[in-house]
């Protein structure tokens, strides 16, 4: 992995990804390690199987026989115990895992680190279930749960992410599925803080970002990469994918090289997911598209991002509240579009199959499930094309019934009769008196009622043309054209109170220019403009270009725009302006380091924020951030000062301080100058004890071993002077001893050791003694001169040679020499053979 990884087998036989020469050292050429028995005792742990390895790890299930509950054990390759960072980024991984509360969905939680004979071992929750790559190996995860996967695995990157935290490994063999269908994060042996620069122990070359495969500078995104990478893997599928690749995979000699090249290549691009299959939504193929964005301006930075992309997209849809189980059979799932298609296919009686079946747009058959459906029609579904399942429809809506005859309980409803009544009888006809006629005079208050009814009727007759003309000048002038015109217009401001803002533009865009030069269609445009100029305003306020803002808006109001619409406008623009006022405020104080004033504006901030529609989670981040930056500096600072002053155990403790903030490799070397300075101090200790001992060898061994971790000239002279005291009582011994010569020798390395070092320091004992003895080491070079004879059988040339020496030589070297004079002078006497 930035090496290489390696896979679990069940004869423990591994398969490598990567460059071997990533790979720890301390695992090359060692055998395989075959890990704890079955049945082995941990503590309260009982071990019963081996299920998985990892690059550095052996993962076991165990029982915890205390708390009766299945754990994961994870215990660090013990060819690895020896390695003093392998062990820290051991532990590392335990300290990140334990930052992370253990009610955070997605993640796989820590119960503790237990440090034992047999090594490290990381114990963990057990996860039931499988990982993600044996359901994609056994075609057991596809296309219709990629939306599901998706949007859990952002829950556990971004809880890693809002603490952080970079994962760094995001592959198939690091997912857990759960028999829910949930996903959970496993194995952060190579995350790190977001901000360290430290390359990952190991990588999947074939999941990992780009800037990882470059060893750059990396943040979050680079899990966005590899996960979108995964899904966009998944939803295609792994054969049509390998298929895509085939050609130029073919011609390189290992998958891992083609694959660091091809994500360092940022004119290459992964085709689109809807391309290589037509079942894939094209929605979720924009989404992996923008997730595996190799520049990172247009790549999505978290996973909240992807979220709330999937959140705008789609739904997840089920019978029951338990989520469906990831198994071979064709999962119970189904994913509601909440946005229209583009170009919706109409209705046609053509659509309608054999035996009343719909048939849906192509891409859409995958959206339906039979479990969920209460009609009578039915579908073919892009798994089983021969398979008919029901097609859900509205239920009718029905009228109310009137109040009398609702049905009420205990109370019967009376339906009238059909029986015919009998016939009433008929009226008596009574005769009345007619006058004769004759000229009669019509009285006042008649002629008036009389010329009163012909009068209403005129004013009825009027009001009536008055509004029946323009409905009739309408009904003239409308046409196919002005009604589509009024359905735009309408749409568009529909989309405008959803807040759909790119949408009403460009409708209300298309009505203008449909407008544009018509007669008869002066208050459609009118109405679209002062619409367009209100949407231009929205957009550019989320842009936030509040000047651009400002004049749309005054345009509009002189135009004569809608003023509740224009209100509501200027109170957004104006909460808006404020937010960000105060928002530059606390970024003010926080660069400032004003942590207390920063906080009380925090608090109007963040109501000002959620009522503008904003969210004030990034300013309230980097205030939290902020200040735990700063703290990890103090107690950097602190822990260098305490150094500087030789207080190592303040030192140790302010390091410790801030690794609890973050591990980093400022915190890695910080702790290795303090303890290098440690032990320093110790040689330097134990040297001056030895000096005061006068044990020159130990004190010369100690300020060497001192001197060797860190180099000073204070500690070279410490050294020079036991090694010149040392050579001093080594002569003495030669003397004690009779051999002149050696304690010679050592008394001028002696002083050599001072008076030639380059600063010249004097060595007075020596020199007295060299000058007191040179007399004898005259006599004792005649000696040596007189043995060299001997040796050559010139007997009376070291019989001369003894007799002038013996009498400036010191006790014992004159005995030595008395008794070769004795030699040379028997040999003399004795015949020649």
């Amino acid at each position: 992995m930035a090496q290489s990884r390696k896979h679990d087998h069940e004869d423990d036989q591994t398969k490598t990804h990567g460059q071997e020469a990533g790979k720890p050292s301390a695992l090359r050429g060692s055998p395989a390690f075959r890990g704890i028995p079955s049945g082995t005792g941990l503590g309260k742990y009982r071990i019963l199987e081996r299920i998985g390895t990892t690059f550095n790890a052996i993962i076991y299930k165990a029982r915890d026989g205390m708390l009766d509950r299945s754990v994961t054990i994870k215990q660090m390759d013990p060819r690895l115990v020896d390695d003093p960072i392998a062990c820290g980024e051991f532990k590392r991984e335990a300290q990140l895992l334990a930052r992370i509360p253990k009610d955070v969905p997605g993640l796989v939680h820590i119960h503790e680190l237990i440090e034992a004979e047999e090594g490290l071992f990381i114990v963990q929750e057990y996860v039931d279930g499988d990982r993600l790559e044996t359901l994609i190996s056994k075609r057991q995860a596809d296309a219709t749960d990629a939306v599901r996967l998706l949007q859990t695995a952002c829950r556990g990157l971004e809880a890693l992410h809002s603490r952080r935290i970079v994962h760094r490994d995001i592959c198939p063999e690091n997912l857990l599925v759960t028999r829910d269908g949930m996903v959970r994060i496993t194995n952060l042996a190579c995350a790190a803080h977001e901000g360290d620069s430290t390359p990952p122990p190991a990588i999947t070359p074939k999941y990992a970002a780009p800037e990882i495969q470059a060893a750059g500078e990396h943040d979050a995104r680079a899990d966005i990469y590899g996960l979108g990478f995964l899904i966009y893997e998944l939803s295609v599928g792994r054969v049509v994918f390998r298929a895509h690749f085939a050609d130029p995979m073919s011609e390189l000699p290992h998958d891992d090289d083609f694959w660091r090249q091809w994500h360092c290549d940022l004119a290459a691009a992964l085709p689109d997911a809807t391309t290589l299959n037509p079942t894939v939504p094209p929605a979720l193929s924009s989404i992996l598209r923008k997730m595996t964005a190799k520049d990172l301006d247009h790549r999505l930075s978290s996973g909240r991002e992807v979220l709330e992309m999937l959140s705008t997209q789609f739904s997840m849809v089920n019978k029951t509240d338990a989520p469906p189980a990831l198994s071979a059979a064709a999962p119970t799932r189904v994913l509601e579009i909440r946005s229209q298609l583009r170009n919706p296919t109409p209705a046609l009686p053509s659509s309608l199959g054999a035996r009343g079946t719909t048939l849906l747009p192509d891409g859409l058959t995958w959206l339906v499930r039979h479990d969920q459906s209460t009609s009578r029609h039915v579908v073919r579904t892009f798994r089983d094309p021969d398979a008919l399942l029901p097609l859900e429809q509205p239920p009718t809506k029905t009228a109310p019934m009137e109040p009398s005859l609702r049905a009420q309980p205990g109370r019967r409803i009376r339906r009238p009769s059909r029986r015919t009544l009998p016939p009433a009888p008929p009226r008596p006809v009574v005769p009345r008196n007619v006058p004769p006629l004759g000229k009669v005079e019509e009285p006042l208050r008649r002629r008036r009622r009389r010329l009163a009814l012909p009068i209403a009727l005129s004013a009825i007759i009027l009001s009536a043309l008055s509004l029946s003309v323009p409905y009739l000048w309408n009904h003239v002038n409308d046409n196919p054209q002005k009604r589509a015109i009024r359905q735009i217009i309408d749409d568009g401001i529909a989309s405008y109170e959803r807040g759909d803002y790119p949408a009403a533009f460009k409708q209300f865009e298309k009505a203008t220019g449909l407008c544009a030069g018509k007669a008869g269609l002066g208050a459609e445009a009118s109405e679209s403009d002062l619409m367009l100029l209100l949407v231009e305003a929205q957009l550019a306020l989320a842009k936030d270009d509040f000047d651009n803002a400002k004049q749309l808006l005054e345009r509009a109001e002189v135009r004569g725009a809608n003023p509740a619409l224009l209100s509501a406008l200027r109170t957004k623009y104006w909460n808006k302006k404020d937010v960000y006022r105060l928002a530059e405020d606390v970024n003010k104080d926080i660069e400032q380091h004003l942590f207390s004033s920063a906080k009380l504006k925090l608090g109007d901030y963040e109501e000002k924020a959620r009522a503008a529609g904003l969210d004030p989670s990034s300013t309230k981040d980097k205030l939290e951030l902020t200040r735990i930056d700063v703290k990890y500096r103090k107690a950097l600072e602190l822990a260098r000062e305490k150094l500087s002053k030789k207080e190592f155990e303040g030192a140790g403790i302010a390091c410790s301080d801030a690794e609890a903030i973050k591990i980093t490799s400022a915190t890695r070397q910080l702790r290795k100058q303090i303890l290098d300075a440690q032990r320093r101090e110790d040689w330097i200790i134990r040297g001056q004890r030895a000096l005061a001992d006068a044990d020159f060898a130990a004190a010369e061994k100690a300020f060497t071993s001192a001197n060797e971790i860190e180099p000073s000239i204070e500690i070279e002279q410490k050294v020079r002077t036991a090694r010149a005291a040392r050579l001093i009582d080594e002569a003495r011994q030669a003397i004690k001893t009779g051999d002149l010569l050696l304690a010679e020798r050592n008394l001028k390395r002696s002083r050599w050791e001072l008076e030639g070092s380059p600063w010249k320091l004097p060595n007075p004992e020596a020199a007295r003694m060299l000058e007191r003895m040179r007399t004898a080491f005259e006599a004792a070079r005649l000696a040596e001169n007189a043995d060299r004879a001997a040796a050559d059988g010139d007997y009376e040339k070291a019989i001369h040679l003894y007799e002038k020496s013996l009498p400036k030589l010191p006790p014992p070297a004159d005995n030595i020499v008395r008794a070769k004079l004795d030699k040379a002078r028997r040999a003399t006497t004795q015949p020649q053979k």
